[in-house]
């Protein structure tokens, strides 16, 4: 028996028994450690679960197989002794807070991505109105350059654009107006 995992009520009954032995897929060995007429309750009161959902503590697997295997009833769940209800609990809170690191990761990487502060919440409505601005401003880009082709289709047009084009300074670059500009976004405060 592991003294890392909680047992409970049930430790007296596993100390009882030699570790299982598997003897094929769908069959289980328990020793007793010595002749006694509690033995078969014991063994008859444990649970077998599947290791590969036990040792990725994915307790919601495991209390469906249970669910199957036992049909359990509305009776039966009422009826789950305390400590054990305690333990359900702590382990799904556990993969609650795994889940939840998950999903911030991926929103920072989304947020990343799309040039959004990296903190800031994702939901629908604000994505919605991301991909609207998105584009607004795209098919506003498109009309510009629809207009700067049909200029520059017209040889005359194109010698009066470049005649009176002229290069701009470079403005030194300052991140701190890139930084204000993305924090500041209305998006951000709704």
């Amino acid at each position: 028996m592991n003294p890392q995992n909680m047992t409970g009520p049930h430790k007296a009954n596993m100390e009882r028994f030699d570790p299982p032995q598997v003897v094929d897929e769908k069959t289980i060995r328990f020793t007793a450690k010595e002749i006694h007429w509690k033995n078969l309750m014991a063994a008859g009161d444990f649970y077998i679960l599947c290791k590969h959902a036990y040792e990725k503590k994915d307790l919601l697997q495991l209390l469906e197989l249970q669910l199957e295997a036992e049909q359990i009833d509305q009776e039966h769940l009422n009826n789950i002794a305390e400590d054990r209800l305690k333990y359900f609990i702590k382990i799904l809170k556990e993969q609650l807070f795994e889940l939840e690191q998950e999903v911030a990761i991926y929103e920072q990487q989304f947020n990343a991505r799309m040039k959004r502060p990296i903190y800031s919440r994702l939901n629908p409505k604000t994505m919605m109105m991301t991909l609207e601005r998105d584009i607004r401003s795209l098919r506003h880009d498109i009309g510009n350059l629809k207009a700067d082709i049909e200029i520059f289709e017209n040889r005359n047009s194109l010698k009066a654009f470049l005649k009176s084009y002229k290069i701009q300074k470079k403005r030194p670059v300052d991140d701190f107006d890139d930084f204000l500009d993305d924090f500041l976004h209305p998006e951000n405060f709704r």
